[in-house]
């Protein structure tokens, strides 16, 4: 894995994946605390009213690495979104720990960022304990079906 950090005006460059010798587009995860998370497979749309702690998103269309822009929204707090259910989307080990020989990298300056939010989930969720809502749930295979 490759981690870059952008530069005083939001521009970051990750050398050696574009060119005649880049032949699958990698990977690539953002994230900046106050921020939705974004990458570059997937878009965070908030969380199913059935299960409050699962991410809803849909597949991204439209990435290409080269020159590519990324916007970040700010986290709004307006109900669309909750902490819990952005932490899953952009805690997601598919991809980001690929090259990674022992697992996950938690000293690495992508997670430490996003570290940023636990003190929010944990008091969204001690919340939903006093307010009963997060109770063991059946799985339900349409929790899990992708925003079209």
């Amino acid at each position: 894995a490759i981690e870059a950090v952008s530069d005083r005006d939001g521009y970051f460059t990750i050398p050696g994946v574009t060119g005649k010798i880049a032949f699958n587009t990698p990977f690539l995860q953002v994230y900046k605390p106050g921020y939705v998370g974004w990458n570059s497979r997937r878009i965070y749309l908030g969380y199913y009213d059935a299960d409050i702690k699962l991410a809803r998103t849909k597949r991204r269309e439209n990435f290409v690495m080269k020159d590519q822009d990324i916007f970040l929204e700010p986290w709004k707090n307006d109900g669309r979104y909750n902490y819990n259910s952005h932490g899953s989307f952009i805690g997601q080990p598919s991809g980001f720990e690929e090259g990674f020989e022992e697992g996950e990298n938690y000293e690495s300056k992508y997670w430490k960022a996003k570290r940023y939010e636990t003190p929010f989930s944990v008091a969204e969720r001690d919340q939903w304990d006093k307010e009963g809502r997060r109770k063991n749930r059946k799985w339900h295979k349409d929790w899990r079906m992708e925003e079209k």
